[in-house]
């Protein structure tokens, strides 16, 4: 490597300035002269194809990356609109809605009661790492970014200011990842998962006063209950455990402070169970409350990007 050679070319340069002053034999003199020029050629070598590829690099990632990263965060607009459009529908329908429990109550058997328990605790699973899924993509490419850097990080009497690639000029890309990622620092998922595991609650007291069901049924449903509960705790363990090593990845980059959350909004433990009718609309008004934060800060985002690149287009033209 380029360091291994540079080293190399230091020890071979001290010892030729020891031959010279020594007055060593021309030959052994010739040969370190001839050594320590070779070294040196092959250093300007690798200079240069560093440059060139690094070259490559920013061109790839200007022309190609940001455009993708620009179009991703539109779509992530226009996601969370849909989303909070939809929730903010269901909202309406289920506070119209009358006598849901008592519906309820006196049409779904028990064995249909533990399934739609099941299907709840999935839908946790899938929500939590759908969630998960998207913060760690932001975190791991903004620390990926940020290593590319060369951040030097500042002492103020207060402390190392937080990292901010926009304040050593760095190209946009940068600067609007980390925008993103601190973007998803503040948004919580914490309110729609415990309002899930009160809706899930709420479904198992309307099973747990349901009649009989045949024994066979009774099994396998207990069973896919019992089997979908471990996976939730598992699933709080390895989202724990990759929030831990991405964490620790993010650790290199000079001052970075915020940390992926660990799980423990995930834990699968139940609330005290409520009504139906109540539960259910708690759980759409977290998720229509989520939607609208999460859309406000890829709103936010995307008018942060829009600005910084008129603002660089305006610089440039003066």
């Amino acid at each position: 490597s380029e360091e291994k050679m540079r080293l190399l070319l230091a020890k071979n340069s001290k010892r030729l300035k020891f031959l010279d002053q020594k007055g060593a034999e021309a030959q052994k003199i010739d040969a370190t002269q001839n050594l320590v020029r070779k070294l040196a050629a092959k250093i300007r070598m690798a200079v240069r194809v560093i440059a060139k590829v690094s070259k490559k690099i920013n061109k790839v990632r200007d022309e190609e990356l940001w455009p993708q990263i620009m179009a991703l965060i539109q779509g992530f607009v226009k996601m969370w609109q849909e989303k909070l459009d939809c929730y903010q529908t269901q909202c309406e329908a289920i506070s119209e809605a009358k006598n849901l429990d008592s519906a309820i109550s006196g049409g779904i058997s028990r064995d249909l009661a533990m399934e739609l328990e099941v299907d709840l605790v999935k839908w946790i699973v899938n929500f939590c790492s759908w969630v998960n899924a998207q913060r760690s993509f932001v975190k791991a490419l903004n620390g990926w970014l940020a290593l590319c850097l060369n951040y030097q990080q500042e002492e103020t009497p207060d402390g190392a200011p937080p990292y901010s690639p926009g304040r050593v000029g760095a190209p946009l890309v940068f600067v609007i990842c980390n925008t993103w990622s601190q973007a998803m620092d503040r948004i919580s998922e914490k309110e729609v998962v415990t309002a899930m595991q009160a809706l899930v609650s709420s479904v198992r007291n309307q099973c747990e006063h349901r009649a009989a069901v045949e024994p066979s049924e009774l099994i396998f449903v207990t069973r896919e209950r019992e089997k979908w509960n471990r996976i939730l705790e598992r699933k709080s363990v390895e989202i724990n455990r990759e929030a831990d090593t991405l964490n620790r990845k993010l650790a290199l980059v000079p001052g970075r402070q915020s940390l992926l959350p660990t799980a423990q909004t995930y834990q699968a433990h139940f609330l005290e169970a409520d009504s139906l009718h109540v539960s259910l609309s708690r759980v759409l008004q977290s998720l229509e409350s989520f939607a609208s934060s999460s859309l406000q800060a890829f709103r936010e985002t995307l008018r942060h990007a829009e600005e910084e690149t008129l603002s660089r287009e305006s610089a440039k033209a003066s």
